[in-house]
């Protein structure tokens, strides 16, 4: 495969990556907030991992609830939107641009960030939950596919450092060719 249907190729899907991350960017916050709205008690309680309350959610606890649970995934949207412009860059073949650097490493850490976020939830919808009740409940839930989002953020961010290396290296070869 020769270089130049390489490059294509790359633009290409970085381009397609970054039309995908702005609809993505746009629809997982509501999403998630409309899907945990209209969750059943019963199954916001079983996510939290503690027992249903014994009466119905007032409409302002199920909507703490959703805010709650929304927050990963707006983090996560801003980080979507933050790796835009290094997509835009590898689309116009532009893979050493200065903004690449900033653009992986503000994905990496929205990744990361809201993976923590994600384990966090699990124990704020418990504790919301039992507002009101006799016993309160706490549950905390890591699991591995936490754990995998975190070394990807990891990785994007090593990633991220390997093109700022390597951008120095094709200007430094820029100078003696």
């Amino acid at each position: 495969m020769d270089q130049v249907n390489r490059q294509k190729r790359i633009m290409w899907w970085s381009r397609i990556l970054a039309a995908a991350t702005l609809v993505l960017a746009v629809v997982l916050p509501p999403l998630v907030f409309i899907t945990v709205l209209l969750l059943p008690v019963d199954m916001l309680a079983a996510s939290a991992h503690v027992a249903p309350p014994p009466s119905a959610l007032s409409s302002g606890t199920q909507l703490l609830i959703a805010l709650v649970a929304s927050l990963p995934a707006l983090l996560l949207s801003w980080g979507l939107w933050a790796l835009r412009p290094a997509l835009i860059s590898f689309g116009r073949g532009a893979c050493f641009a200065p903004v690449v650097f900033g653009a992986l490493k503000r994905f990496a850490v929205a990744l990361f960030v809201s993976a923590l976020m994600r384990v966090a939830v699990v124990p704020l919808t418990g504790v919301i939950l039992s507002i009101g009740q006799e016993q309160g409940a706490l549950s905390l839930r890591f699991g591995m596919g936490d754990l995998q989002t975190m070394l990807l953020a990891a990785g994007v961010w090593i990633l991220a450092w390997i093109i700022v290396e390597a951008a120095a290296l094709d200007a430094e070869n820029k100078q003696f060719v």
